[in-house]
């Protein structure tokens, strides 16, 4: 036992220290010794009167006082403590140093609870899982055998896993034996089993227990969700699907579950061999049953079988009277799996077999978000952008000319339809008037006020109206931090040499990086904040930011102009490195991305250290690779990206595209 020590007597309060508000010990030692015994006589004389005068008062105020906890050092030591409150704690700790991986400390622990308290099976418990947690099953086991003396189901098969895990089978396979043979009667006997049996990853003698339950209960639809389990993790596939089409057949709300519990084998594997056909002989002998065909068209649509499952997918919504919305989530599942031909395929089939509903206008609008999304997804200055863009653009103007003819109006996901052709408007075709139109449309829409003002300040901002954009962008900036017309309006502050005004906008926006302007963000901030000048009016910074406002209007002459600017009269400022990489980038627009290819390469050989130079090399083999289809040199700026900064970002990108691209 550690031994507290004792504190001095010096620190019990004298009776001049109570008395007279604990006079320090040494003013009282130097008044001693200075005063004349005259004086002293005469103090302790006065003390005793005042003590006579209020003794009675301090007697009753110490009568009312409540009592005083035990001091510390009279507290018992932890390790004295036998009552249930310190096994608990020991337990508590033995627990955590199994947690940490300090099995021989918390097994110490548990051994000692065992010993002193026998009669609490959770310790014998907690000391079992120790000891199997460290692969001692002879322990395990003998302290099972040992100290529970009317083994229970749970006990028996806690047996039996340790027997198989010290590779005992046949002991193990006798002890679960015992186990059923306890309460035969109880369905929790053979779900205790297969909840074991499964863990070890026995699951065919799990089948065999199970089945065993079905027989001893007389219940031939009982464990059916069990069963069907075993039978997909023992890779009989069949099987299993002949148990979830009985369970589909008295409840067809299990359709759901049965899809969750089907789906990680389909990811793990692709397939599931027969269990298709289980489903199709389901479906043949009842046509009408709608769980058993709408999991067979998933089924097949899961598997990329997307001619059966337009089949199948058909037939239910006619048998549903869905008008073609069944189809149309087809051909939205194809597309974001990226089968586009299976998408067209549903998409076709919604326009042909499901005239005049609003799945059939829906089926224009998914068709344009199919080549939108490729327009998205293309390089850039490719003919795949292109193309994309002008197929998204006039499928867009198709719907929208089949819905201005339909007697109930476009659907309300038309919204999203109207702000995508605006911004084709601005981002392809600079036809600000078009972007205007789809404002306008949008009116009719509710919830999209924000999206609105938000086009609103953006075709403000392309057609050079700037006080307008601003107008238009505060109003949505006074609503939310977070808004991506902060940045804009960053822009703007910087364009009018409003710096300070611009940092507080970009640090109100860096506070969350989950919306789509983040990543200009940082580069506006990383501008701001490491390439500022002294000077008040930071001219560098704005010319900067007017070659990026330039650019942003797709005024590229313009922005070329602005950037000249800064590099011809600020040479040495580091913007003007800055502004020698955006002029390479935007020859792309003004000379071709030829042109643009080799400007990127000069300035990552002109400034080998940069933190862009990477990212000028990329670019320019990007350029290379998918504008200009010059593989071999494309595939050279990618091994110098490699070789000369292999630490990069890009550094991955450039590698798949080396091993892809011909060596000559």
């Amino acid at each position: 036992m550690r031994h507290r020590p004792t504190a001095p007597a010096s620190s019990a309060p004298s009776l001049p220290q109570t008395c007279f508000g604990g006079m320090r010990r040494s003013n009282a030692l130097a008044l001693t010794s200075s005063a004349p015994r005259t004086f002293w006589r005469t103090s302790v004389a006065l003390a005793a009167i005042v003590m006579l005068m209020l003794g009675p008062a301090l007697l009753d105020a110490a009568a009312q006082r409540p009592p005083r906890p035990p001091s510390p050092e009279r507290m018992p030591d932890a390790s004295d403590a036998t009552g249930p409150t310190s096994a608990s704690d020991s337990l508590q700790q033995a627990q955590q140093y199994i947690q940490q991986g300090t099995y021989e400390r918390g097994i110490a622990l548990l051994e000692q609870l065992v010993n002193d308290y026998p009669e609490r099976l959770t310790f014998q418990y907690e000391l079992i899982d120790a000891y199997e947690a460290t692969k001692a099953y002879d322990e395990a086991l003998a302290l099972l055998n040992a100290n529970l003396d009317s083994p229970s189901v749970s006990d028996l098969v806690t047996k039996g896993r340790l027997q198989h895990l010290a590779g005992r089978e046949d002991a193990a396979r006798q002890t679960w034996d015992d186990a059923i043979a306890l309460y035969p009667e109880r369905a929790s006997t053979y779900r205790s089993l297969y909840h074991t049996l499964t863990t070890l990853r026995q699951f065919n003698t799990a089948i065999d227990v199970v089945q065993q339950g079905r027989e001893a209960l007389g219940e031939p639809d009982a464990f059916q969700t069990e069963l069907a389990h075993l039978y997909s993790l023992d890779g009989q596939y069949a099987a299993s699907m002949r148990e979830y089409v009985a369970l589909l057949e008295t409840d067809e709300r299990r359709l759901r579950f049965v899809q969750s519990r089907l789906q990680p084998f389909l990811d793990q594997s692709g397939g599931l061999g027969d269990a298709a056909t289980v489903l199709e002989e389901a479906v043949e002998a009842n046509p009408d049953h709608t769980a058993y065909l709408d999991l067979l068209a998933w089924l097949y649509a899961e598997q990329s079988d997307y001619d059966a499952a337009l089949d199948a997918y058909t037939r239910l919504d006619t048998l549903r009277n869905d008008e073609g919305q069944t189809v149309l989530d087809l051909a939205r599942q194809a597309a974001e799996a990226n089968a586009p031909e299976a998408a067209r395929n549903a998409l076709h089939a919604v326009r042909t077999q499901f005239t005049d509903t609003q799945a059939a206008q829906l089926a224009d609008k998914i068709a344009g978000d199919m080549a939108y999304r490729r327009w998205k997804q293309a390089k850039p200055f490719t003919t795949d952008a292109t193309e994309a863009a002008n197929q998204a653009w006039s499928t867009y103007r198709g719907a929208i000319e089949s819905a201005s003819s339909a007697a109930d109006g476009p659907p309300e996901a038309y919204a999203s339809l109207w702000m995508r052709l605006a911004e084709l408007a601005l981002e392809v075709r600079d036809d600000p008037e078009a972007a205007r139109q789809a404002h306008a449309a949008l009116a009719q829409f509710s919830g999209h006020a924000a999206q609105r003002t938000l086009l609103a300040g953006r075709i403000a901002l392309h057609t050079n109206d700037l006080s307008g954009a601003r107008a238009h962008l505060d109003s949505l900036a006074q609503a939310s931090a977070q808004t991506p017309a902060q940045h804009m309006l960053a822009l703007l502050d910087l364009h009018d040499g409003a710096t300070d005004q611009a940092q507080e906008r970009l640090d109100a926006l860096l506070s969350d990086f989950s919306h789509d302007a983040a990543n200009d963000a940082v580069t506006l901030h990383a501008a701001i904040r490491h390439f500022q000048c002294s000077d008040s009016t930071s001219t560098p910074l704005t010319h900067y930011a007017r070659g990026l406002l330039r650019e942003r209007q797709h005024r590229w002459a313009a922005a070329d102009s602005a950037y000249a600017t800064l590099i011809n009269e600020m040479p040495r400022t580091p913007l003007a490195t800055r502004a020698r990489y955006q002029r390479a980038h935007l020859a792309a627009h003004l000379q071709g991305p030829a042109e643009a290819a080799t400007a990127l390469q000069r300035f990552a050989t002109q400034f080998p250290r940069h933190p862009w130079a990477d990212r000028a090399l990329f670019t320019s083999a990007e350029l290379l690779d998918y504008a200009q289809r010059e593989t071999a040199a494309a595939r050279e700026v990618y091994m110098q990206l490699l070789e000369e900064h292999p630490r990069s970002v890009f550094a991955s990108q450039a590698r798949t595209r080396v091993r892809a691209l011909p060596a000559s």
